[in-house]
């Protein structure tokens, strides 16, 4: 009876595998990746800005703000592991540089039978 309990009691503990650890206001972004966003998308504008002020040409500065803010959106959205493309790809790298351990015994067949037709 008291195995039971202690199962039942020990079972009551839930914790949910991928549970966020923050709000989303959009699925994958919440508050940090808001603030990576806007810091980006701030500092390319202002790039934008002087670069339009240098050349007096509008096309490139306004392309290019548009793809880094494009890829800076795309870098920091979690995904539904609560995982970033940035984290993924340093996940990735560790395990490249990692060593890796291959336990093996051994064996050589052909020395088994050499052994057996010397007798």
């Amino acid at each position: 009876m008291k195995e039971a309990e202690v199962y039942i009691k020990e079972k009551e503990l839930y914790i949910p595998v991928n549970a966020p650890d923050a709000e989303d206001y959009v699925q994958g972004i919440g508050n940090k990746e808001i603030s990576i966003i806007t810091l980006v998308s701030a500092l390319t504008l202002i790039g934008a800005v002087i670069a339009i002020g240098l050349t007096k040409d509008m096309l490139v500065p306004i392309f290019a703000t548009g793809i880094i803010i494009t890829f800076a959106v795309m870098l920091v959205k979690r995904d539904i592991h609560n995982e970033t493309p940035i984290r993924k790809v340093k996940v990735w790298l560790d395990y490249i540089k990692s060593q890796k351990m291959y336990h093996y015994k051994y064996h050589n067949i052909y020395e088994e039978h050499r052994g057996e037709d010397d007798e």
